[in-house]
């Protein structure tokens, strides 16, 4: 009798380890890389791209990019990197809410001036995923993030503090992102 007590106990744990792994295997292999657009980062003259990266079944940790070209008069250039790290509440193969702090660095460069802004940023985005389908992923974000970065004045037509305006301080970081998750 114990023998058999034994036998079903340990073929209990081996069928929940193989359910365990299962998923582990799909999470891991099959799905847990994303790579995100934000085509609302057309509309300012920006293209940002994002890459996510699960770490665990409710983490990620997220890497972005973005370059712009604003010409609204005079020219600025802004490229930027950043990291964050996601926390998801629910199961991320579904609809989902998620919290992400995050650091950024951004290089701004004002031909007009001649001068070069460098900021970094700290900020905190909250937002929903969606999954359609298995592959096809849709979120919304946004946050608030506080900038801070020096000034290398150049010798141009104007001054970089007063053409830039309050870059230092509280600014926002949110947008509309579609991704293919593979």
């Amino acid at each position: 009798m114990k023998i058999k007590i034994v036998l079903i106990i340990l073929i209990s744990l081996y069928s929940f380890n193989l359910l365990a792994q299962g998923r582990e295997s799909l999470y891991k292999s099959d799905y847990g890389k994303n790579i995100k657009w934000n085509p609302l980062s057309l509309s300012v003259g920006s293209l940002s791209l994002q890459y996510e990266r699960f770490i665990d079944t409710d983490k990620s940790v997220c890497t972005f990019g973005y370059i712009a070209n604003f010409a609204y008069g005079n020219d600025i250039l802004v490229t930027g990197i950043g990291v964050g790290y996601r926390s998801y509440f629910h199961d991320v193969f579904v609809k989902s809410f998620f919290a992400e702090p995050f650091v950024k660095y951004q290089y701004i460069t004002v031909p007009r001036a001649g001068g070069t802004f460098n900021t970094l940023s700290v900020g905190f985005t909250g937002g929903r995923k969606w999954l359609f389908g298995k592959h096809l992923t849709s979120e919304i974000y946004f946050g608030p993030s506080y900038n801070f970065g020096a000034i290398d004045e150049g010798n141009g037509s104007v001054s970089l503090p007063d053409w830039l305006g309050p870059i230092n301080g509280i600014w926002v970081r949110g947008g509309l992102n579609i991704g293919w998750r593979y």
